[in-house]
């Protein structure tokens, strides 16, 4: 990141109304670094590339508060470094997933054995491949949503579309991840069951 704290706060100002150049600036002048740093803690380059990816998605949807950022440079290795560790924590995270059920506050553990988990993580997989294979424009959207959170508003101006356009492409790739898993899932009524509730996680 070879600009200073005061020239990253002239952007984040000028990011903060909406000025797409700006951003296209501080991308372009400190994305190699910052993918550098991530590496350093994830030890891969796809993963690094995401989470630096991650950082300016965050910094972009919560860019009317950049102004008040007094140290630029350090609130956005700070924000990297928590993204990176945040992967690290979810890709070490092997325990079981739970669901709290509301209607009699019990939960319900979707791994009842070795085997059970190993074929969950096959599914997830799986499921990971389905999305990747979606159209480019569906494909983005509905990780913005299901992977990053974004509200629709905020994932239609990002990407200069309509809010509409954005719940007609994600009502699209939720149908066609269903209709692609139902085949896998076959016709065994106790694993369709069980990986019918593992897929409702996922979408």
């Amino acid at each position: 990141m070879n600009i200073n704290d005061l020239d990253i706060k002239e952007l984040f100002e000028a990011i903060a109304n909406d000025d797409r150049n700006a951003f296209a600036r501080l991308h372009q002048s400190s994305f190699h670094t910052l993918k550098q740093y991530a590496f350093v803690i994830l030890k891969s380059e796809e993963l690094a590339e995401e989470a630096t990816s991650d950082v300016f998605m965050k910094l972009w949807t919560g860019r009317t508060n950049l102004p008040t950022v007094q140290h630029p440079k350090t609130y956005i290795f700070k924000a990297l470094k928590n993204i990176c560790l945040n992967k690290i924590r979810k890709d070490k995270s092997n325990l079981p997933r739970t669901v709290e059920l509301e209607s009699n506050d019990l939960a319900v553990s979707f791994f009842d054995s070795p085997a059970d988990i190993m074929e969950t993580k096959e599914l997830f997989k799986l499921l990971d491949a389905m999305v990747e294979a979606l159209p480019a424009q569906r494909k983005i959207i509905f990780r913005l949503v299901k992977d990053q959170g974004l509200k629709h508003k905020d994932v239609a101006e990002l990407l200069n579309i309509s809010t509409r356009t954005v719940e007609n492409q994600l009502y699209k790739a939720v149908k066609q991840l269903a209709q692609l898993i139902e085949v896998y899932l076959g016709t065994n009524p106790t694993q369709k069951k069980r990986n019918s509730r593992l897929l409702f996680l996922f979408i």
